[in-house]
């Protein structure tokens, strides 16, 4: 269901993305205003506006990329109030993790920003909901579950992306555990909606 949004009828997703648009004109108009967003254990709000804030380029680029092409399908079939849900829950958890482990474990003196664990938890809630669902995922020439999506995005956000830049893994890791228990909490209450043949076409409702 699209919401108005300053005139305009759109979904959660594509206001998702707007918000995160605007986030980043912002910080570079007002360079100070990123040390109020960027995640940090005394400033409690950091955990809901670090996952809207992006300072790099590339990096918004490749999560709203992301987000454009999957946050919509699975809007569709979580429905508005449980995708959002999912979003936040998976920002805010990917935050908790990278406090727990980056700056309290190994005493890293860092902040974060990015949507990635939000993204990673709609993407694990939908391979919950929906584990035999194959889709094509660069660079595998065969349809793949989106549980094995999962693993492989995660692996290849730490081993290729992180080979270039700084990469919170943990928080990668906390929207994952956020989209399992999401996942999990919608699959108990809906059941299962759906089957699918080997190529992730649905063929009985």
């Amino acid at each position: 269901m699209n919401r108005n949004f300053f005139g305009m009828n759109l979904n959660i997703t594509m206001i998702i993305i707007i918000i995160n648009m605007l986030i980043f004109l912002s910080v570079h108009i007002l360079p100070g205003l990123i040390n109020l967003l960027a995640l940090q254990l005394l400033l409690p709000w950091t955990f809901v506006t670090s996952m809207f804030t992006h300072y790099s380029l590339w990096h918004i680029f490749f999560n709203m990329l992301a987000l454009f092409f999957i946050g919509q399908y699975i809007e569709s079939i979580l429905g508005a109030k449980r995708y959002l849900l999912t979003y936040l829950a998976g920002g805010i958890m990917g935050g908790i993790f990278f406090i727990l482990w980056d700056v309290l474990l190994l005493g890293h003196h860092a902040t974060a920003i990015g949507a990635s664990g939000a993204i990673f938890g709609i993407f694990t809630a939908l391979a919950i909901l929906r584990p035999d669902q194959r889709i094509y995922l660069f660079p595998f020439p065969v349809p793949i579950t989106l549980p094995v999506a999962v693993v492989v995005a995660f692996f290849f956000a730490m081993f290729i992306f992180g080979g270039i830049a700084n990469v919170a893994n943990s928080a990668h890791l906390g929207g994952i555990v956020a989209g399992v228990i999401c996942g999990y909490y919608f699959r108990k209450r809906s059941g299962p909606l759906y089957e699918y043949d080997e190529y992730g076409n649905v063929y009985r409702y």
